[in-house]
């Protein structure tokens, strides 16, 4: 019987540039280090041996590893890998935030950022978990200083919610807040008003969060009453539950994939469409 661990490995290492089945496949290497007896020797494979470490307990640190990934990273500056640094991501967010690299992290945020948007993602929220760390009594091994932060904030032009944790600790003022929200997107308010109330309850610089607040009546009225969590009708209180949330976000995706089942449906050869599918997502 094959090792079901080194499968799933192999099978991340061929997702390419498929972020939700590479988080499918490495929730289920996860969920198989927990209950599988068998186990996979250090191979000569530096990324089967990040993602083996991964799923190790966030307690632990591997040097030896850490090293490797470090030299790596360097000696590929110029020669971007999405699924490669993905997994190196993906090994950095399960670590402690005590624990954390941060010789690793400074070297993806000034080299290897801005060329995936999902990549970017992850290093935006690694980075902004490890500078607020310490207002939860977080002591880390080693700091990213707050002029290598406001280097890597001034060097961005577009608005990232996801940066505006890193802004708390700086003396920098962060852009205005602006979010497109055409189709009245519950579950997109409730993201602006919880990171812009974080930012309000942590910052020293409270004037600037009076510059950032979208001046739009709709979102002050709505903002307003999430900070004093009062809702004046049923239709406030309902609109920001679970499941209308939920509903929220999923119906798109959920129309979308319909509309996929409904053409294999109709279509003799199932296989061949599931793989030509397959391979149109892959050169998304």
């Amino acid at each position: 019987m094959k090792n079901k661990l080194k499968q799933t490995i192999d099978l991340i290492k061929k997702t390419k540039n498929n972020p939700i089945i590479f988080h499918l496949l490495y929730s289920n290497l996860c969920n198989l280090k927990k209950t599988e007896r068998t186990f996979i020797q250090n191979t000569n494979n530096l990324f089967t041996n990040i993602l083996y470490a991964s799923t190790d307990d966030p307690r632990t640190t591997n040097q030896s590893l850490e090293n490797k990934i470090l030299t790596y990273l360097k000696e590929s500056r110029n020669n971007y890998n999405i699924l490669k640094l993905r997994i190196i991501l993906y090994y950095l967010d399960g670590r402690l935030l005590s624990k954390l690299n941060t010789f690793i992290l400074f070297e993806i945020m000034n080299h290897h950022f801005g060329m995936n948007y999902y990549n970017d993602a992850l290093i935006e929220q690694i980075l902004s978990k490890h500078i607020t760390s310490n207002l939860f009594g977080i002591k880390n091994v080693k700091k990213i200083h707050n002029e290598a932060i406001e280097i890597f904030l001034q060097s961005q032009k577009l608005f990232s919610l996801r940066r505006l944790p890193m802004y708390i600790t700086s003396n920098m003022l962060p852009p205005v807040v602006h979010y497109d929200n055409q189709k009245n997107s519950e579950y997109l308010n409730l993201k602006v008003a919880e990171s812009l109330s974080f930012y309000a309850k942590y910052t020293k610089n409270i004037e600037y969060f009076k510059q950032i607040v979208p001046q739009t009546d709709d979102f002050l009225v709505m903002f307003k009453s999430f900070i004093s969590n009062t809702f004046n009708t049923v239709e406030d209180r309902k609109s920001f539950s679970i499941s209308n949330l939920v509903s929220d976000m999923n119906e798109e995706m959920n129309s979308l994939f319909y509309r996929i089942k409904n053409a294999i449906d109709k279509v003799k050869d199932k296989q061949k469409i599931k793989n030509e599918l397959i391979d149109y997502i892959e050169t998304l």
